[in-house]
């Protein structure tokens, strides 16, 4: 696990949520139509998907604060959960007719966990630390899970790469 601290400002945060907000809901991801926003299959949480375009400056941001550049991005999400939302205990594994295959995780937290109770990303049995704007990035293959959002809402953005 490689903790990174502020990797987002403030202002690169705004922008995702306007991203968010504002872009249309159908959406091509590997040569595939799909709706940009939908509910997990696993645990109880939303998900919304975006290209390597539309997120081009936030990338390019984190690569100047982390030093390095992220191999090979397969996914770019932001994760919702609402009040009792979840993600059981799992590893990651991903659907080799419409994804491409990854090896790392990237959590990026988008809101103060101050504006929410529970929710708490825990890998490999350690419970994390997130603030607004921090990165944790860990092996796919690794054992985590989100524990239920009691109150408020807990954002984060999901970066899958190699």
């Amino acid at each position: 696990m490689i903790y990174t601290r502020n990797i987002l400002t403030k202002e690169n945060i705004e922008h995702i949520f306007d991203l968010y907000h504002t872009l249309p809901n159908r959406i091509i991801i590997n040569d595939f139509e799909q709706d940009r926003y939908y509910a997990s299959n696993t645990g109880h949480f939303l998900i919304a998907e975006y290209t390597l375009e539309e997120f081009d400056d936030i990338l390019k941001e984190i690569s100047d604060r982390q030093g390095q550049i992220f191999d090979k991005i397969t996914h770019i999400r932001v994760l919702k959960y609402n009040a009792t939302c979840f993600i059981p205990k799992h590893r990651d594994s991903y659907d080799i007719n419409l994804q491409k295959s990854s090896s790392k995780s990237s959590i990026i937290q988008l809101n103060d966990p101050n504006f929410y109770i529970g929710g708490k990303l825990v890998i490999d049995e350690n419970v994390t630390d997130l603030q607004m704007g921090d990165m944790v990035t860990y092996p796919y293959n690794v054992l985590h899970e989100v524990r239920r959002v009691h109150k408020g809402i807990r954002y984060v953005l999901n970066i899958r790469h190699n």
